[in-house]
């Protein structure tokens, strides 16, 4: 049987097309990027802490060169430590300064000016992203808590391309600082002397036991307490030289306070001029409950009654910590606890 040649024509025509789609299609699956961790124009910054203490590790990968930002997240909050990924696109004309600035805004609080936009965020699939080991490397004290350091090791693995961009398989390893929960219930530790002040703010990272049962804490830290014991031995008198001065101080502000407030009832301010002055009242009600408290403390008088408490504006006796978290919240439950709760937490009485 003879085919037409219309239909000849028609049947070349046909499979001339198919083959002209499938190459077509074959062009646009093939990536315009491709990245690889180890390569030369790849540059690594891990970002774990925050001014407020430890989060999420976040794992950034700048491809200068492709002007692409990887950034791998492994939550803290979880030790299956659930993994995250993301991938930001950038101009062409973005420099590395510009790029590494960028990086330095998503996690610091340090700002730079003047940094580029990312022109789209990719999500990297869930199914993409795992965790292949977990291991506790050590147990260190960061701002009163206790925190549980990880290696982590992490792998992306069978990444779609994104939008041209293929990701090759990947695998590394990150510290991850998780928040230890030792007991659910929370207890007040042995609080430092009114009269030492306030310990040191910035402490070494290490963790040891702390002289004159004062628990577990930093180098710094015992090292502070040490001289504060050992300048008590010399002399004696301190405490009641402190006792003495915070007394002093308590009777001046008492009458400050109430000239103040008998002042209010006779004078005539402006709007501003009223906010500034009940500001300026608040801060020395605020100081004299706190001395009040701190010399029950120190003298170990009759802690003072629930009402006095809250009247005082429920503060927390100077110089004592707590372990597994604030007073104020359960972590149990993870509800808020109660006045009442929290004051027999603090003062080991019931409030009445």
């Amino acid at each position: 049987m003879k085919i037409p040649l219309t239909i000849k024509t028609l049947l070349l025509t046909t499979i001339l097309a198919s083959v002209s789609i499938s190459v077509a299609s074959a062009e646009d699956a093939k990536p315009s990027k491709i990245l690889d961790i180890k390569a030369k124009h790849c540059l690594k910054t891990v970002a774990a802490y925050s001014m407020m203490g430890p989060t999420s590790t976040g794992i950034y990968y700048t491809f200068t060169d492709k002007k692409v930002v990887l950034l791998v997240t492994i939550d803290n909050k979880s030790k299956d430590f659930p993994v995250s990924a993301k991938i930001f696109t950038f101009a062409d004309d973005a420099t590395q300064k510009g790029l590494e600035g960028w990086v330095n805004n998503q996690h610091s609080d340090a700002l730079f000016p003047d940094v580029p936009n990312a022109l789209e965020t990719h999500q990297i699939p869930a199914a993409s992203c795992k965790v292949i080991s977990k291991k506790l490397v050590e147990t260190t004290e960061i701002r009163n808590t206790e925190y549980e350091n990880y290696s982590v090791e992490f792998q992306l693995k069978n990444v779609p391309i994104i939008d041209g961009i293929k990701l090759n398989d990947l695998s590394d390893v990150a510290g991850v600082n998780v928040k230890k929960v030792t007991d659910k219930k929370v207890s007040a530790k042995k609080a430092y002397p009114a009269h030492w002040g306030n310990p040191p703010l910035v402490q070494t990272d290490d963790y040891r036991p702390l002289p004159g049962g004062y628990g577990m804490g930093s180098g710094t830290l015992a090292k502070w307490i040490t001289e504060k014991m050992e300048a008590d031995k010399k002399n004696p008198a301190r405490l009641k030289e402190f006792i003495a001065a915070t007394e002093a101080e308590i009777l001046i502000l008492e009458k400050e306070i109430a000239d103040m407030k008998e002042f209010m009832t006779r004078a005539r301010f402006t709007q501003e001029g009223l906010i500034k002055y009940k500001a300026k009242l608040k801060k020395k009600e605020d100081r004299l409950a706190a001395l009040k408290i701190s010399i029950a403390a120190t003298e170990k008088k009759a802690v003072p009654t629930f009402d006095a408490w809250v009247k005082a504006g429920k503060k927390l006796p100077e110089g004592m910590m707590f372990t597994g978290g604030t007073p104020w919240f359960n972590e149990s439950t993870g509800k808020n606890r109660s006045a009442e709760e929290v004051y027999k937490i603090v003062f080991g009485k019931a409030a009445k």
